[in-house]
């Protein structure tokens, strides 16, 4: 009981800081993000999901005609490759669009 107990409250505070990272990930400038991203603060994948989190938060406001989250997370996922081999290009990983 004592040890679910611990685990549980674990898993609230590993939730409040992936929440409080999401949410200061959305308030980067572009500078700040491209730095985060090339000091592996976090990664291009990371960054993406904060902003589709966002998108799905703020949907009744209509900014948006067409989402494509799984697109958006697909070149994610191939911008981190290219900037683990050092192959980046200026904007790789910054979710622009």
């Amino acid at each position: 009981s004592s040890r679910k107990k611990v685990d549980r409250i674990w898993l609230n505070l590993n939730q409040f800081w992936e929440l409080k990272l999401m949410t200061k990930l959305t308030c980067l400038t572009l500078s700040e993000a491209q730095k985060g991203l090339r000091a592996k603060h976090f990664s291009a994948v990371e960054l993406t999901q904060a902003f589709i989190q966002r998108m799905a938060e703020k949907r009744d406001l209509n900014a948006y005609i067409t989402e494509t989250p799984d697109h958006a997370l697909k070149q994610a996922n191939v911008s981190d490759q290219l900037l683990a081999k050092g192959e980046g290009r200026l904007l790789e990983g910054l979710p622009l669009g």
